[in-house]
Parts: structure tokens; C-alpha cells; sequence
């Protein structure tokens, strides 16, 4: 079996991988999928087996929380001993992360209530709580209060997702400066079943659902497991011995997955099954899918689905699709779609959901393309100020040798 990645778009100069930026099309899709199929009313039994796959799009942000513990994890790991090593990352990432995020808090909570004084009453949750959400806490605040806010019509919930990846930013880089990288594996597997354990006793204490979804130290085993799997790729076998495990891995966490789904008629995020088995079947999934994408061959079935250029363009995007997708279909398209095209305007009622599923994805990706390209690549620029230096054997941080049966390839993360 051939488990090169294909050569021809992963190679030392390469910014990011093709397959993982497919996998974050998929991460995203299911993300927007959950949140724009609320027109949707199960009339037949196969549409609603089709709303209970799609109200189970949640767990992308598990792929999510995997991706980033296996990158992130890997520029760290890579970055050791290097001249600016906490000096390098943190630009690196604010200069990704902060131009958007908090761009858009200033204009919601700066210039909007310049403009329309009433903003603040209109959406009291949102304002109240507006400290936590530019200190990257809001899921503690959610966690702590047991609910979500009245957001009227500033919906942020779904930063809860960037403040856990904001903590790991922080804290992750010192965990792999003083450790060695036993120490490093050791941590990641306390983390792995330390996070499962909080689950099970906010369970067994009659915690809100709430709180272990989100919570950061209930969900900290998907980051760690990607860096597990940072590490795991990076021994001298590489790539090559992790395919067959984690081709098992998929299959028999699949079907568990699988059968929660059928047993519940779905998979929900506060269910008590989902908390303390699903949540790791997730994380392995999440994880094994990882490595099958970067051990696709470049032809075949597979190879193009894991590199498909539709999976990959939504994956380029999906940070400025995850940031603006919710806030701005409420606040710009939501109330003119259901005043101007009524469910009762179709001739069948399923039509009109997926009249706004399309309009509402085509809406939020005109506006990530529009901010990719004219505002956040501004700030992109300044990563030359902060380049990482190269190792002895000439790869970047971030990069790792993919071993295979003949030959190898280095593929570099975007950073």
C-alpha cells in the first residue's frame, strides 16, 4: 500500500497541506450545516433522518479541536531550541487569529452602537458579557452560568469554541518547551483520559449537560490526542505503521458512533452516552480520519476525496467562515430571508429549508473570501518578520518527513 502523501502539493516550500485543509472543509460544512437547517420540519421519515446526520454536525468541531492539537503540537515540537521560540509562535498566531476576531468585536460593540444607540438593549447577552468574549472566556461564563445569554440579534455562542483553542494557545507552548518528549507523550495520554473522567463526574453530580460540552478542561483530550498524533508521526518509522491502526480505529469508533446514533435517534451534545463514550469515539475518529487524509494516495477514490478541491476551498476559508457564518446571516440575511421567500412561498415545505441552507452558506462565503483576501491576508504579510529558522536537516518547524515503503516527503503545516 502506498501511503505517500502526493508529492506534487506537499513539498518544503508548501505553506499548508492540501489534505488537512479538505478535512477542514468537512469540519466546517458539518458545522454549518447544524446551524442553518432550522427551517427544516421532518415530514418524512427519510428527512428526518436527514435532520438527526445534520443536528449531529457538532462534532466538527471535535475535528477541529484535533486539527489544531496535531498542528499546533507539530510547529512547537519543531520550533524547540530555536532561536524566538515563544516570540515566533505568538506572532505568528495573533497575526492569524486576532485581526479578524477582534475586528469584528469592534465593529459589534464599538462602531454598531455609534451607529444604532439601541444596539446594546436589543442584545443584552451579548453586551453584559462582552468582557468574557474579548478575553477569549466566554465558554467558562457560559459553563458557569449553565445557559447560553440572550443574544437578540448578536449571536456569539459559538466563540465559546475559539476561547478553549485561545487557552490552548497559551498554555501549550511552555507544556512543550520543559518537556521532554516522553514527558510530552505522558501528559497528552493524562489528558486524554482525564478529560473523559471530568465528564463522567459532572454526569454522576447532575451538571448541566452545559458544562461538560463545554467547559475547557472537559474537552482538552481532543487537543491532546492531536498532539499525541504530532508526535507519533514524528519518529523515525513516520507515517507509514499508523495507517492499519488508524484505518481500525475509524471503523470500530464509526460504528459505535453508529449505534449511539440509532439507539438516540441522533447524536446531541448534552446526551449523557454522548458525554462519556461518544465524545471519545469522536476524538478517535476525528484523529484516525487525520491520519487516513495524510496517508491518501494522490489517485484513486480516496486520494481525490481527501484532497477535493471543493473540500479543500472551504477548508482555505473555514476560519473566516466559522467566525462570521452565525453573527452575520442573523444579523444581515435572516429576518429579509423568511420576510421575503416564506416557507408557504414553496410548493413543497423541505424546499424552503434548503432554499436557506444554500443562500446562507452562499452569504457567509462571499464574506470569509471577502475578509480573507482584503483583510486578514494584509496582516499575513508580517509573518516574514517572524519566520522560523531552519533546522539541520533544512525543514521548517511544523514540517515532518511522512515515511513510506520506497521513499518520503516533507509536508509543512500553515502556521
Amino acid at each position: 500500500m502506498n501511503v505517500l502523501y502526493n508529492p506534487a502539493v506537499s513539498t518544503r516550500a508548501s505553506k499548508h497541506i492540501d489534505a488537512l485543509d479538505a478535512l477542514r472543509g468537512i469540519a466546517i460544512l458539518m458545522v454549518m450545516f447544524l446551524h442553518f437547517t432550522g427551517e427544516l420540519h421532518p415530514k418524512h421519515r427519510l428527512l428526518g433522518w436527514y435532520l438527526n446526520a445534520v443536528n449531529s454536525g457538532w462534532l466538527g468541531v471535535d475535528l477541529f479541536f484535533v486539527l489544531s492539537g496535531f498542528l499546533i503540537s507539530g510547529i512547537l515540537i519543531d520550533a524547540k531550541g530555536r532561536p524566538h521560540f515563544f516570540r515566533n509562535f505568538y506572532a505568528r498566531r495573533t497575526l492569524r487569529i486576532f485581526p479578524l476576531y477582534y475586528g469584528f468585536l469592534t465593529v459589534v460593540f464599538v462602531i454598531v452602537p455609534l451607529i444604532w444607540p439601541q444596539a446594546p438593549q436589543s442584545a443584552p447577552g451579548a453586551f453584559e458579557g462582552r468582557v468574557w468574549v474579548w478575553t477569549y472566556l466566554s465558554n467558562l461564563r457560559y459553563a458557569w452560568r449553565h445557559a447560553w445569554p440572550d443574544y437578540g440579534w448578536l449571536h456569539l455562542g459559538h466563540f465559546w469554541t475559539l476561547a478553549v483553542e485561545e487557552q490552548f494557545y497559551i498554555i501549550w507552548p511552555t507544556v512543550v518547551f520543559f518537556a521532554t518528549r516522553r514527558g510530552l507523550y505522558f501528559i497528552c495520554g493524562c489528558l486524554i483520559c482525564i478529560a473523559p473522567a471530568l465528564r463522567i463526574a459532572c454526569i454522576a453530580t447532575h451538571q448541566p449537560g452545559m458544562v461538560a460540552y463545554i467547559a475547557t478542561p472537559c474537552r482538552m483530550d481532543d487537543l491532546a490526542f492531536g498532539g499525541m498524533l504530532a508526535l507519533l508521526v514524528r519518529r523515525d518509522a513516520g507515517l507509514a505503521p499508523l495507517v492499519r491502526p488508524a484505518l481500525a480505529t475509524a471503523i470500530a469508533s464509526g460504528l459505535i458512533l453508529l449505534l449511539i446514533f440509532l439507539s438516540h435517534h441522533g447524536l446531541t451534545e448534552y446526551q449523557p452516552m454522548m458525554q462519556k463514550l461518544g465524545y471519545s469515539m469522536a476524538m478517535l475518529a476525528s484523529g484516525s480520519a487525520l491520519i487516513l487524509f495524510l496517508a491518501a494516495p494522490p489517485t484513486g477514490i480516496a486520494g481525490r476525496f481527501c484532497n477535493s478541491l471543493v473540500l479543500r476551498f472551504f477548508g482555505k476559508y473555514s476560519y473566516g467562515l466559522y467566525v462570521l457564518h452565525i453573527p452575520l446571516v442573523y444579523i444581515l440575511f435572516d429576518r429579509i430571508f423568511k420576510a421575503r421567500v416564506a416557507p408557504e412561498s414553496f410548493r413543497h415545505p423541505w424546499a424552503a429549508g434548503f432554499a436557506y441552507l444554500a443562500m446562507a452558506i452562499s452569504i457567509s462565503l462571499v464574506a470569509a473570501i471577502a475578509s480573507w483576501h482584503l483583510y486578514e491576508s494584509q496582516f499575513l504579510k508580517l509573518k516574514r518578520y517572524f519566520e522560523y529558522t531552519q533546522g539541520p536537516a533544512g525543514a521548517a518547524p511544523g514540517s515532518l518527513e511522512l515515511q513510506g515503503e520506497s521513499s518520503s516527503t516533507t509536508i509543512a503545516s500553515r502556521a
